[in-house]
């Protein structure tokens, strides 16, 4: 793949930075002390397979927070991916438990719970995930920072019983592991900040060979879709197709690409929209919970009035600009309502509901009249993945129609045998 020259440097680190959450400072001296591709890839199979576990027990993890807290965005759990010769990732510390209770493995009924063969090694504020083969050695390993050993959970599970050898139990569960898509896994886990802002996040493997992710909020799926497509931060031998449900609904489908365009503009209008969905995140942090609960705020929302909701908020210091980015709509919109314009429409105060956090009943809304996250028609999604392969294929050969006809097969049999996501470690919840 070739990048325009014209691309800045300074430019590619702000963009490699929405991509991670480094700060720019970080990436320069990386970059400087490693050279390498602008988003280095995974270098070892054995590498490949820890990070697809780590992007499967953070979705683990947010589907958890989801059903016992609310909504949670991913910036509530992780600060940041930091590449280099090793992969780091930047922990919360208040969600450092909880992510090293998903990571870690422990033997329930006989089945592994957590990351066959994962074992901790502390050194000060920063703890090593080290992933360990049948042979007992060490095969890849994946930084956490801001994690130390008080975070760890009681010591009565393999990694601290067996630290040299695998349990009989997690050889058996790694033996039976099903086919899935680890280079892209990898790739989306390198570029997981994206979704900082996004709440509802949530990762499925498709057919064993592809991934769907799908988002409330956050950056918009076409622009998720340029930087992986055709960005200075594109993973090589990727494609993704975006697909939307409604206003803020947002999905992914992801896939292995024999043939890529090369990028001859920086798609700047996503890079755009992608930075102001982090707006989000301050907009979520000021803390709404309460307020729901409150009589006058309780009143306006049995009633539905939109705009006695929006003015309590203002009194609370919740600026326009923080409505409308958790709402998805728009300042001016924002601004209208606050002056009385009224909204009535089923979708929209759903959408309205789902983004501040308000509970549904609160509303009146009832959950079966309005299914925000139902997935999107299967025939829409074949027909997006299908022209995106059939455009990749022909233009980049000489016989554009019978490669795309050889793709559309390929693509077509991927989606129809489009399966539930299942877990590596024992059944999907």
């Amino acid at each position: 793949m070739s990048i325009n020259h014209a691309v800045t440097r300074s430019s590619r680190v702000r963009n490699r930075g929405y991509c991670t959450g480094e700060g720019e400072g970080l990436i320069r001296r990386q970059l400087n002390a490693d050279g390498g591709p602008l988003i280095p890839a995974a270098e070892t199979p054995a590498q490949l397979e820890l990070e697809a576990d780590l992007l499967l027990a953070f979705d683990d993890l947010l589907r958890r927070m989801r059903r016992r807290q609310g909504d949670s965005h991913l910036g509530s759990v992780l600060d940041g991916v930091l590449l280099g010769r090793r992969l780091c990732i930047d922990v919360r510390a208040d969600a450092a438990c909880l992510i090293l209770s998903h990571c870690l493995p422990r033997v329930v009924a006989g089945y592994v719970i957590g990351i066959p063969g994962l074992r901790p090694i502390a050194d000060g504020n920063r703890l090593d995930l080290r992933s360990v083969d049948p042979c007992g050695l060490t095969s890849a390993v994946v930084r956490l920072r801001k994690v130390d050993r008080r975070s760890l959970p009681a010591p009565d599970t393999p990694w601290s019983c067996h630290r040299g050898v695998l349990h009989d139990a997690e050889l058996a569960s790694i033996g039976c592991r099903r086919p899935r898509p680890v280079e892209l896994m990898s790739a989306v886990l390198r570029r997981l900040m994206l979704w900082r802002a996004a709440t509802r996040l949530t990762i499925e493997i498709v057919a064993d060979s592809a991934l769907r992710i799908r988002w409330l909020l956050g950056p918009p799926a076409h622009a998720v879709a340029d930087v992986f497509n055709e960005s200075c931060c594109a993973p090589a031998g990727i494609t993704a197709v975006p697909g939307q449900r409604g206003v803020n609904i947002q999905s992914l489908l992801v896939a292995s690409s024999a043939n890529r365009l090369s990028v001859l503009d920086e798609p700047d209008a996503a890079w755009l929209a992608i930075s102001r969905s982090f707006d989000q995140i301050s907009a979520a942090g000021i803390g709404l919970a309460s307020v729901w609960e409150q009589q006058e705020m309780r009143d306006a929302l049995s009633n539905r009035d939109v705009s006695q909701i929006y003015r309590l908020l203002r009194r609370r210091s919740v600026s326009q600009r923080q409505i409308a980015a958790l709402t998805g709509q728009s300042q001016s919109e924002v601004s209208e309502i606050l002056k009385g314009r009224q909204v009535m429409a089923r979708d929209v105060l759903a959408r309205i509901a789902d983004g501040l956090g308000i509970p549904w009943s609160y509303m009146g809304l009832a959950y079966e009249e309005v299914d925000p996250m139902r997935v999107e028609d299967e025939a829409v999604q074949r027909r997006r993945l299908l022209a995106h392969a059939a455009a990749v294929t022909g233009a980049a050969t000489g016989f554009p129609w019978q490669l795309a006809v050889v793709n559309q097969v390929d693509a077509a049999d991927l989606v129809r045998r489009a399966t539930r996501y299942l877990a590596p470690n024992g059944p999907a919840e």
